[in-house]
């Protein structure tokens, strides 16, 4: 079912902007309510896949304030703590006109302004000061705060602004990096695109369930697997349109439509952490941000000994775009199973004999502690002397040996299943 959102557009002029240049009522109808003209109407019902559209919404105006642009700010300054003024002009301006009432009925406000108010954003509501009232992406991305999400980040240490976190509005793939993203120039709004990155698709709940591939490892398992994605512009294609491993995810975009700034059509990789997706950089020195044909991607413990944590590499085998889609491989290492319930020493006695790389990643802290008592002390004691041997206090053959001991005093038949 198709739910629609109800945006109340107030358009907001002063007594000293009625002279400036503003866009008619019949415009800004069509830029949130029209349908075929790459609105914003459009935007969100497609990179919806159909759940939502802007058709339960409203153009109000043009309004008059009637004092000037200036006094309005102050009037706003003067009643609203600094961190809550953008939302005192949206507010502000809406009552100069209307009542608390005709605010309630909409899910959501914005106030377009033809003067400058000296700031744009959100904030329970949306603010569109003049030099952004027209513009499709800022109005997406703003649209997108409004119904919960956060900006995207890629993992540079870059800063957009000295206020801004590191590599925050750097995924120049999603319309939540604007207005640092991959927009083209439009006749009429501006600029418009990209799309919203399948993870936040997929937290608003927007993403098919029958189109996400969960790739999951069974334990001690191996191999490689063949994963053909659809493009996200194209859901009339059957297939994945989303493929999650682990914290992973995987989409594949094509040059077209929202996404016709893009620089390629490309496979995009996301690290989720906290929620936030993190767009992953082909090549980090360089900051290109999508995976064509023939590249390879791996994971931070693909060159790592650990067989207590899975590791895999995803390559890009090929790009079709006539046929909308990408395919990518996985190959994989599944961790080993710890059953800890029925055999504590089942993982030491897995291990090599000697502390070479595997042995070293597991004692020294990259396993949790395990829930039983008697384990743990077995894991302090492997620990302890790891980090002799890693010192070079010790030889292997000695620690092996001194292992043993202490093992057979912490769990008497620990002699027998070490013969």
């Amino acid at each position: 079912m198709v739910k629609s959102i109800k945006i109340g557009v107030f358009l907001c002029e002063f007594e000293d902007t009625t002279g400036n240049d503003k866009k008619n009522v019949a415009f800004y109808r069509n830029l949130f309510l029209g349908i075929g003209r790459e609105t914003l109407n459009d935007y969100w019902s497609e990179i919806s896949y159909g759940s939502v559209d802007l058709n339960g919404s409203a153009v109000n105006g043009w309004n008059l304030i009637r004092k000037t642009v200036s006094g309005f700010i102050q009037d706003v300054e003067a009643k609203y703590p600094e961190g809550q003024r953008r939302y005192g002009k949206i507010i502000q301006a809406i009552l100069n006109n209307y009542d608390q009432a005709d605010i309630d009925k909409y899910d959501f406000v914005i106030t377009v302004f033809n003067g400058n108010v000296l700031d744009a954003g959100a904030q329970g509501g949306i603010l569109a000061n003049e030099d952004v009232a027209n513009n499709h992406t800022f109005l997406s991305h703003e649209i997108g705060h409004l119904l919960g999400l956060g900006h995207s980040f890629d993992l540079s240490q870059r800063q957009a602004a000295t206020w801004s976190q590191p590599g925050e509005y750097y995924n120049k793939f999603d319309i939540m990096s604007a207005m640092n993203v991959h927009s083209k120039n439009h006749t009429d709004y501006d600029w418009v695109g990209p799309r919203l990155c399948a993870p936040f698709v997929d937290k608003l709940g927007w993403m098919p369930k029958d189109r996400i591939f969960n790739f999951e490892f069974e334990p001690s398992s191996y191999g490689t697997k063949t994963i053909k994605l659809i493009s996200m512009s194209h859901p009339e294609q059957p297939g994945i349109l989303m493929a999650k491993i682990g914290s992973y995810t995987f989409e594949f975009r094509t040059k077209e439509g929202w996404d016709s700034a893009i620089p390629e059509s490309a496979v995009l990789i996301h690290w989720i952490n906290d929620g936030k997706p993190y767009l992953i950089a082909s090549h980090s020195n360089i900051n290109d941000q999508h995976w064509t044909e023939g590249e390879i991607w791996m994971d931070s413990n693909a060159n790592k000994t650990n067989i207590f944590k899975s590791s895999f590499q995803v390559q890009v085998l090929d790009i079709d775009n006539e046929n909308y889609c990408a395919e990518i491989t996985v190959s994989y290492k599944a961790a080993k199973e710890v059953p800890i319930a029925h055999d504590p020493l089942w993982w030491l006695k897995n291990l090599p004999n000697t502390f070479k790389d595997t042995v070293l990643t597991v004692v020294s802290g990259e396993v949790e502690l395990f829930e039983n008592e008697k384990i743990k002390e077995v894991y302090q004691s492997l620990n302890n002397f790891a980090k002799l041997y890693l010192s070079k206090s010790v030889t292997a053959r000695k620690a092996d040996e001194k292992i043993l001991e202490e093992l057979k005093r912490i769990i008497p038949s620990t002699e027998s299943k070490f013969k």
